[in-house]
């Protein structure tokens, strides 16, 4: 298909997901909620880089905070950076994000453009997904690295179905390359080198070419390469300080949390944590913060595995509105609450207060957002490991890769660390209602051939 005759074809739900884009855009100008702490540390890495060559993420000046050496990856704040070079105002890079998140969006589209589904079937499914996802266009639309992230992710699966198609090794060096660029845009891919090594592993049994073995270096020498860097600058061979304090600053405390209540766990952490003045170096601070934290959680560890398991199901399930409610300050309450504290401290009295303490229009919508995905995510799993007649691997890439993000955060698994990896429930679903459409056509095909078969007779 030309690609002027795609546009044609689509262009309701291409317009319908510009729209929407816009609309966020504008409110992003008008409410200015365009930054969360990350979001600093991104514009003073950039600064920095600017200035000084550096991707420390904080304020230049002396005392330095030792974990800011290597706090942030280099791809956003460098991103930020040139971005800047062109616009002062930081909404200038909520203007390049919109561009990727719409190329990312046609991107899908593309993919989907030969299913067998009636158009107005794919459409109503493709706005169904923009519409009830409003976590995509919240983080497409602030100064926060989810949506460069999600453009690395969308491509690398891209340049994998080109592959898979046309088994031309040059689809799986972009593929690489794109992977590595995500690994240097958020830390939390630093582990995925190695399931995509074995990923390789199988392409080169299923297809013989043996120089994907090669490519599949791309993404541990990347990360090798700014663990070298950062070893320069602090003297610990590391990739970056934000893994340890997500272990003790989240896992450990949420776990802390259960055990002891909010203000003794801020206290045991605070313990640990110690400051700088404490430590010769950040060697020593990470290490030492690891231990204790590993300590904890060995010492409680099935509550830790219940806390980390429903961190995986929040993943898939939580509807965003803490994302949306910071994004839209009149949506904000006067007392910010989780669902999940509330059912912890009063049970089912506590999700109650809850949604009552919601305005009924937002808890209609969170509802539809959670409905929609529990069903998404039902059927993620049934095309993952059930439908036969997609390529299987296009499902082993997609399952690992959902499973991988799914776990990865722990215990505070939610909305906004699903918007990476969004397009690969929005591609399942897709595939699947064609799977359904397609067999209750053949259904219905056999009914009126048997019925006119009977009539003949």
């Amino acid at each position: 298909m030309k690609f002027r005759n795609f546009l044609k074809a689509h262009a309701p739900i291409l317009l319908a997901a510009l729209a929407l884009q816009l609309l966020f855009f504008c409110l992003a100008l008008h409410f200015k909620s365009i930054y969360i702490t990350d979001s600093q540390e991104y514009l003073y890495q950039a600064e920095n880089i600017k200035n000084h060559g550096s991707l420390y993420s904080w304020e230049w000046k002396k005392p330095f905070i030792l974990q800011m050496w290597t706090l942030r990856t280099p791809v956003y704040g460098y991103l930020v950076y040139l971005t800047q070079l062109v616009s002062s105002s930081h909404f200038g890079i909520l203007v390049l994000q919109n561009l990727l998140a719409f190329l990312n969006f046609t991107g899908l589209v593309w993919l989907l453009k030969d299913v067998k589904l009636p158009k107005k079937y794919l459409h109503s499914i493709l706005f169904i997904a923009l519409v009830f996802f409003p976590t995509h266009l919240v983080y497409t639309n602030m100064v926060m690295s989810e949506l460069v992230l999600e453009t690395c992710l969308f491509w690398s699966f891209f340049f994998l179905i080109l592959y898979l198609k046309w088994p031309h090794p040059r689809w799986m060096l972009f593929y690489n390359l794109l992977l590595a660029l995500a690994v240097l845009t958020k830390p939390v891919l630093v582990y995925f080198w190695l399931p995509n090594m074995l990923f390789m592993a199988y392409l080169v049994w299923k297809n013989r070419k043996k120089i994907l073995l090669l490519q599949s270096l791309i993404m541990p020498f990347s990360i090798f390469a700014l663990c070298f860097y950062n070893q320069q600058v602090t003297g610990y061979f590391h990739y970056t300080s934000i893994k340890t304090y997500n272990l003790s600053d989240y896992n450990t405390y949420a776990l802390l949390t259960h055990l002891h209540g909010m203000d003794s766990a801020q206290a045991i952490l605070k313990k640990i944590n110690q400051t700088d003045a404490d430590y010769a170096n950040l060697e020593e601070r990470l290490k030492h913060i690891e231990k204790e934290s590993f300590a904890i959680i060995k010492e409680n560890i099935g509550l830790y595995s219940w806390l980390h398991f429903r961190g995986a199901v929040n993943f898939l399930l939580d509807p965003g509105r803490y994302d949306l409610v910071s994004f839209l300050p009149p949506l904000q309450t006067k007392t910010e609450f989780g669902f999940f504290n509330e059912w912890r401290e009063r049970g089912f009295a506590g999700i109650l207060n809850y949604f009552s303490k919601l305005p009924l229009g937002l808890t209609l919508y969170m509802a539809l957002i959670f409905g929609i995905n529990l069903i998404m995510a039902v059927i993620f799993a049934w095309w993952g490991f059930f439908h036969r007649k997609q390529d299987l691997a296009v499902r082993i890439f997609a399952v690992v890769l959902m499973g991988y993000m799914a776990a990865a955060p722990g215990p505070i698994g939610c909305a906004r660390f699903k918007e990476p990896v969004w397009f690969l429930l929005v591609f399942a679903s897709v595939l699947s209602a064609q799977y359904f459409f397609n067999r209750k056509q053949s259904k219905h095909a056999g009914q009126i051939f048997r019925t006119n078969k009977e009539t003949l007779v």
